[in-house]
């Protein structure tokens, strides 16, 4: 008799399931965690080659030091609000991703040499990655999944 019972799910029961994170959104969080190894990686030769670099240009090896732990650092609880889908996450990743941009662009333009010849390019694909970045965190499935 026991194998006619059928047990029935109370109504609400999927009414507060999370949305699953887009697969545009993953990807986001995966570019995010390279981003962030990228500059741990920097920090972490700018700390092992300090005497080559100290000998190449004093005083400019502290600043790929400081700045590859920041932004390294930086970008770690954005991969983790991406990937969980955390409220803060996405907006946080927009102004994050425009103050990288504006420091990229500052250091491209003060701290290497030779790079004007392709500007032009790099402005693209800069244009391009917002674009990107802002189309991914702005669509309906991802702003779903954001706001649960």
């Amino acid at each position: 008799m026991s194998a006619g019972i059928v047990k029935l799910k109370s109504p609400g029961h999927n009414l507060h399931r999370r949305p699953s994170r887009p697969f545009s959104v993953t990807l986001l969080a995966l570019g995010v965690l390279i981003i962030a190894g990228i500059h741990l990686l920097r920090f972490k030769e700018a700390i092992a080659q300090r005497n080559f670099l100290a000998e190449l240009a004093p005083g400019f090896f502290p600043y790929l030091i400081i700045s590859g732990l920041v932004w390294g650092v930086l970008w770690l609880p954005f991969v983790w609000g991406l990937w969980l889908g955390k409220r803060w996450a996405r907006p946080g990743t927009l102004v994050a991703t425009l103050t990288y941009g504006l420091y990229y662009w500052l250091d491209r333009l003060l701290f290497r040499r030779n790079t004007t010849y392709n500007i032009p390019f790099w402005l693209v694909i800069t244009i391009i990655l917002y674009l990107i970045i802002f189309l991914t965190l702005t669509r309906p499935k991802a702003r779903d999944f954001f706001n649960n």
